[in-house]
C-alpha cells in the first residue's frame, strides 16, 4: 500500500467543508422535517369585486390537500394586506376548520378599496405548514339603478 501525503491537503478539505456547511447553518431557515407530509393550499374568490349592494362582503374558499386528497378537521387562517410592495401580511383573526373534502369558506367585509388575501396552514405533527397564493379583491361603488319606467 502506498501512502502519499501532501502538506495542506487535509486542511484544505476541512476548510472547504466548513465553507460549504456554514451558509446552511447561518441561513436562519429551520431544517425541513423529512417525516412531515407536504401540503398544498389553494384559494379562490367567489367574486373578485364587491360593492354596496353586496354590503362589501366577499367570500373566498380555501382547499387544503396532501397527496392529492383533501385534509379534514385542520385549522386554516385568513390573512390580508393592502395592495402594495411594502405591505406585510397580517392575521384577520378569522380561522376555519376544513371540511371532509379539505375546504374552508371565509365570508368577510372588505374594508379597503383593494386588498389581497391568502390562507395559511400552520402545520402539525403530521403535516407541513403551507400557504395559498394571494388573490386581490376590489371594492367598487354600486352601480346606479335606472329610474323605473324608462
Amino acid at each position: 500500500m502506498t501512502r502519499i501525503f501532501k502538506t495542506g491537503t487535509i486542511l484544505t478539505a476541512a476548510a472547504m467543508s466548513l465553507a460549504v456547511g456554514a451558509p446552511a447553518l447561518a441561513s436562519g431557515h429551520p431544517a425541513k422535517d423529512p417525516k412531515l407530509v407536504h401540503t398544498h393550499l389553494t384559494l379562490k374568490a367567489t367574486q373578485e369585486k364587491v360593492n354596496k349592494n353586496d354590503k362589501f362582503k366577499a367570500t373566498v374558499v380555501a382547499k387544503l390537500r396532501a397527496k392529492k386528497a383533501g385534509l379534514a378537521a385542520e385549522t386554516v387562517s385568513l390573512q390580508e394586506r393592502s395592495k402594495g410592495a411594502d405591505s406585510k401580511w397580517s392575521d384577520t383573526g378569522v380561522s376555519g376548520t376544513t371540511a371532509d373534502d379539505g375546504t374552508a369558506a371565509f365570508t368577510f367585509t372588505q374594508s379597503e378599496n383593494k386588498q389581497q388575501y391568502r390562507v395559511v396552514f400552520a402545520g402539525d405533527d403530521t403535516y407541513a405548514k403551507s400557504h395559498s397564493g394571494n388573490i386581490t379583491i376590489k371594492r367598487l361603488k354600486a352601480a346606479k339603478t335606472p329610474p323605473s319606467g324608462s
